[in-house]
């Protein structure tokens, strides 16, 4: 009996070490992704307005993906970056 219930601990204790190697990989993931996305974005920014306020590049660095998804599309038909960031 003592034998199969450390038998048991161990298999749950490799599915939780498993399941959060998981949740570590999707979490990089979706920072690397964040991250891609605000450097393309910045360098979009730099090469239609010049250098850009240190504030504007927090902004962005600070952004999730999904708000630098909305604010890409901006990029084309901006003339300021008031028009991007909406103030």
């Amino acid at each position: 009996m003592e034998q199969q219930a450390e038998k048991w601990s161990q298999v749950l204790l490799d599915r939780g070490r498993l399941e959060g190697r998981g949740q570590a990989y999707q979490k990089g993931f979706r920072e690397g992704l964040q991250e891609g996305a605000a450097r393309l974005f910045l360098r979009l920014l730099e090469e239609k307005f010049g250098a850009l306020a240190a504030s504007s590049v927090d902004r962005v660095r600070a952004a999730d993906f999904d708000q630098i998804l909305e604010w890409g599309p901006r990029v084309l038909k901006a003339r300021q970056l008031r028009d991007i960031f909406g103030d």
